[in-house]
């Protein structure tokens, strides 16, 4: 078959899909609510990537620093992050397209070492997918 038929069959290749947008939300020592801060800052994440198109699958990752119980840690890591699902869900994006991991505290790293508040926080990932409905 001629190349330019063949091209033709087998149609256009897809578009590359975006990169992936990561993105984190702080939180104070104990605390589980959004600052108006983190809430514009969710709002704008939304608005620039149009997460609300359905295109977009969202992981949350709670997490904590070292003090406290391991286990109240973990409760505290979901409430933060179950905190940024029910704010995204507000706004527009579906529930069923977002995922929640309570990692409690992380493994320290030359980022957050320095800081215990960087990892008082919920770290977001938003990935493009080909199958949105």
């Amino acid at each position: 078959m001629r190349p330019e038929v063949l091209a033709e069959a087998e149609g256009e290749p897809p578009a590359p899909l975006p990169d992936p947008v990561e993105a984190r939300v702080l939180f104070g020592l104990g605390e589980t609510t959004l600052t108006d801060e983190a809430r514009a800052m969710l709002d704008a994440l939304i608005e620039g990537k149009t997460l609300t198109d359905g295109s977009w699958s969202l992981t949350l990752t709670g997490r904590t620093d070292a003090s406290g119980d391991p286990e109240a840690n973990e409760r505290v890591a979901r409430e933060r992050a179950e905190a940024v699902r029910e704010h995204l869900v507000e706004r527009g994006v579906a529930a069923d397209r977002i995922v929640i991991v309570a990692a409690g505290e992380p493994d320290p790293d030359a980022e957050t070492a320095a800081s215990p508040m960087q990892n008082r926080r919920v770290d977001i990932r938003a990935e493009a997918r080909r199958d949105a409905d």
